[in-house]
């Protein structure tokens, strides 16, 4: 009974863009997402992140699931789910983003009295034998 119903969600998502249908779908596999929550660490991610990236992959789930070949879409769905993650994983991983990880903004260095030197403005326009000194 339950696979016919769930087969009947992932119709009515498919074909009406049904958003009910989906946000059902989403609620039977939330020990799904909650577990994805355990297993991955994406920097900067709340729950609204988590929610919205499940959402997103649950749609695109249901729109390519084809029930002839696949028997089971909690396996499908998982599968994309894990993959969409490790490649958000792969992005944030990136060595050219390496920088982004360790830095922190200027305004916790100042309220934390990290810069120990004073800056003076220079009301002048440089010139080219002050460079030189």
């Amino acid at each position: 009974m339950e696979k016919v119903n769930e087969v009947y969600l992932i119709r009515r998502v498919k074909e009406k863009q049904d958003m009910k249908a989906l946000h059902e779908l989403l609620d039977r596999y939330r020990p799904l997402i909650n577990g994805a929550k355990m297993n991955f660490f994406i920097r900067n991610f709340d729950d609204d992140d988590w929610e919205q990236e499940a959402l997103i992959m649950c749609y695109q789930s249901c729109c390519t699931y084809d029930e002839d070949r696949a028997d089971n879409f909690g396996a499908y769905y998982r599968t994309k789910f894990y993959n969409h993650l490790r490649s958000l994983l792969r992005y944030e991983l990136a060595q050219k983003r390496t920088a982004f990880t360790k830095s922190i903004s200027y305004d916790n260095v100042v309220q934390k009295n990290l810069i120990k030197e004073e800056v003076e403005e220079m009301h002048i326009t440089p010139r080219k034998e002050m460079y030189q000194k």
